[in-house]
């Protein structure tokens, strides 16, 4: 009975740990650089050169079309507004974000959630490939209300991989400290 006890502290504590991890200077690790995801700054720049490789995105794209299903082609972010008109300039504190839908029997794609300057500069991402629902927190900083949200699907086949618009967005608002 002891040991079950001790078992069942020990878990309690685990799960405390996870549901509620220390504060640390690592606060918005959520939200990564491109370049601490192996993606380039612009993900359709210099797609189609074949000696430009990444960890993530290899030179040329990938024919959907021979694939288990078909898949639409984008060249831009799907956008929503960051920050509207209503909300003008302001520090984000979190994103929450959904996403879903079939991928057509591909096995191997990847989803990203980018924060993007209007100029397709992407200022941060995160992997959301296998959490379809969520809040992510954001590095302290004004955005302006230019600013966008895109999911990037990237369908990760070796040598080559394609960026498409997926079948369905889901949701996605921002939370606001306002100044």
């Amino acid at each position: 009975m002891k040991t079950l006890n001790q078992l069942f502290i020990y878990i309690t504590f685990i799960l405390t740990l996870i549901a509620f991890p220390a504060s640390s200077s690592e606060e918005y690790a959520d939200i990564k650089t491109p370049k601490e995801l192996g993606l380039p700054a612009l993900l359709w720049e210099g797609l189609d050169e074949t000696d430009k490789k990444t960890e993530v995105l290899q030179s040329s794209w990938f024919d959907s079309g021979s694939g288990p299903g078909q898949l639409e082609w984008q060249d831009q972010y799907y956008q929503s507004q960051l920050l509207s008109t209503a909300f003008a300039s302001g520090y984000m504190t979190s994103i929450n974000y959904s996403w879903s839908g079939t991928f057509n029997g591909w096995n191997n794609v990847e989803v990203y959630l980018a924060i993007v300057a209007p100029d397709g500069q992407v200022v941060g991402s995160a992997d959301v490939t296998n959490s379809s629902s969520g809040t992510l927190s954001v590095p302290s900083q004004e955005y302006p209300a230019s600013y966008s949200i895109g999911f990037v699907y990237i369908v990760n086949q070796q040598p080559r991989v394609m960026i498409y618009q997926g079948p369905f967005f889901g949701g996605v608002s921002v939370t606001v400290l306002y100044q």
